[in-house]
């Protein structure tokens, strides 16, 4: 008797433990659906989030290539040493065709004195007389 009793006890131990987990177990599988679909959005969810991320990763690695190169660009002063270089030799070649241009103005002002044309009115000169003793300056 002793030992029915004992078994019975124990019996309705295990009995009770597993309506207990039997009930846990229903009741999960009621709020399972729930937990799917909250699952399946959330995953979809970071679906989206890992494209728009991709997207971005992809612009940022276009800008700073961008970046990068301008970067070169600027730091590379070639071109502006260059640049100076031709801008002396332009001013170098502008300042000796002032020079030849003076020259020229000089030889036609002496060539117009001397076939006659040194009329005080027209060159407002104040009647300096040519002594011919000009020469030719190429």
């Amino acid at each position: 008797m002793a030992t029915d009793k004992m078994a019975t006890s124990t019996t309705k131990l295990t009995h009770n433990q597993f309506v207990w987990l039997g009930a846990e177990f229903k009741g999960n599988n009621v709020e399972l659906p729930g937990v799917k679909e909250e699952f399946d959005g959330k995953e979809r969810g970071l679906a989206e989030r890992m494209n728009e991320f991709s997207l971005l990763e992809d612009e940022y690695r276009e800008v700073k290539d961008t970046l990068s190169k301008m970067g070169e660009s600027m730091s590379d002063t070639k071109m502006l040493v260059d640049i100076k270089k031709v801008m002396k030799t332009v001013d170098g070649e502008i300042n000796l065709m002032d020079l030849r241009m003076g020259v020229l103005m000089h030889m036609l002002w002496g060539s117009k004195m001397e076939v006659g044309g040194g009329d005080e009115k027209e060159d407002g000169g104040g009647g300096v007389d040519d002594d011919d003793d000009d020469e030719m300056i190429v």
